[in-house]
């Protein structure tokens, strides 16, 4: 894009897909039994293929 002073703007717009739907559990139990052992998002969404989570307690350390 360029003005009428023969100024040129570059700009770069990201657009992130942020609606699916998905379910976030509200506890999980890892004792090895193979039900609710993780603990992240559940959805049927194809292209959902990566999820990362960082936990803070309550004095704001990882």
């Amino acid at each position: 894009m360029q003005t009428t002073e023969g100024c040129t703007n570059l700009e770069k717009v990201t657009l992130i897909d942020t609606w699916f739907p998905f379910n976030i559990p509200n506890a999980f139990t890892p004792n090895g039994d193979g039900l609710n052992d993780t603990f992240r998002p559940v959805t049927d969404y194809d292209r959902f293929s990566k999820f990362s989570m960082v936990i803070y307690n309550s004095w704001g350390q990882r």
